[in-house]
């Protein structure tokens, strides 16, 4: 009768509930995930495997060293915030540097979103988040940025058969060591059962900025204008910063070897592209 009522007892479980952490390596940095005692235990298993679910490969054991810490606690009802008459729910706080107070009624998009913002903070100036879609050509990430609408899911799905998808619409630049090295991070894409995850950074081949539907051809472009394109296309937590500003200039000059080239493409160019790919 007892051990029916510890099982069944949701005020009992809460008091035998001490919670659990999980730990996330993301583009080299560690991000710390605490799931505090709630009443409501289904909800911190739900979270944590829809967590496993999408995520696993950026789970870790190592937590040695951990750059940023996700709180995860249970809040009576939902807080709201007002701005200029109109109401928002709010899904996270940020407590101080590098350390967030989220909620069980989190969505595992909203939790995605969070650890982007983490990561963006985290790289500071050593680093940037782009919008693009990128395949593997002999081991070496190729990306494709552009506006809305311009073809980057796209033209990943034209190569996917000839070369390994990378990302589909989100990946993080950052410096290590003397280079820069391209990473996944945990985005809930477009297309995600076509794209393989892992934690290890790759080389950088080459940058294609797409325009949709003209005849195929490839140009060259100056520094000036990549700097523009990828500052266009990077992800910020508001408008592009300093640290932004600053990140792209030092991954401009420091990585000129990296062919960077606008791309004029069509649907019916995926053999032209393939061929062009190949040679990098």
């Amino acid at each position: 009768m007892l051990a029916n009522f510890l099982k069944t007892s949701k005020r009992t479980r809460f008091l035998y509930d001490m919670g659990m952490t999980l730990s996330l390596h993301i583009v080299g940095f560690t991000i710390k995930l605490v799931f505090l005692p709630t009443e409501w235990p289904e909800k911190k298993d739900i979270l944590h495997d829809l967590i496993k679910r999408y995520f696993e490969p950026f789970i870790t054991s190592n937590q040695k060293r951990v750059d940023a810490t996700i709180s995860i606690t249970e809040i009576s009802g939902i807080p709201f915030i007002n701005r200029r008459k109109i109401e928002f729910s709010q899904y996270f706080q940020k407590k101080r540097k590098n350390v967030y107070e989220t909620y069980y009624h989190i969505s595992i998009f909203e939790l995605s979103q969070l650890l982007l913002i983490a990561i963006i903070n985290l790289l500071g100036k050593d680093g940037f988040l782009l919008h693009a879609s990128s395949v593997l050509v002999k081991n070496r990430v190729v990306m494709f940025i552009g506006k809305s609408g311009a073809g980057k899911s796209t033209t990943m799905k034209m190569l996917k058969d000839s070369f390994p998808p990378f990302s589909d619409d989100c990946v993080a630049i950052k410096k290590c060591g003397n280079e820069y090295l391209c990473f996944q991070v945990p985005w809930i894409e477009k297309d995600s059962s076509l794209i393989k995850l892992s934690q290890k950074g790759s080389k950088i081949a080459a940058l294609f900025f797409l325009v949709k539907n003209r005849p195929f051809s490839l140009k060259n472009i100056n520094t000036s204008r990549v700097f523009h394109q990828i500052v266009l296309n990077s992800w910020t937590v508001n408008k592009p910063s300093k640290k932004i500003f600053y990140a792209v200039t030092q991954f401009v000059n420091s990585e000129k070897k990296i062919l960077c080239r606008l791309l004029n493409l069509s649907k019916n160019d995926g053999e032209s592209l393939i061929k062009e790919v190949s040679g990098l």
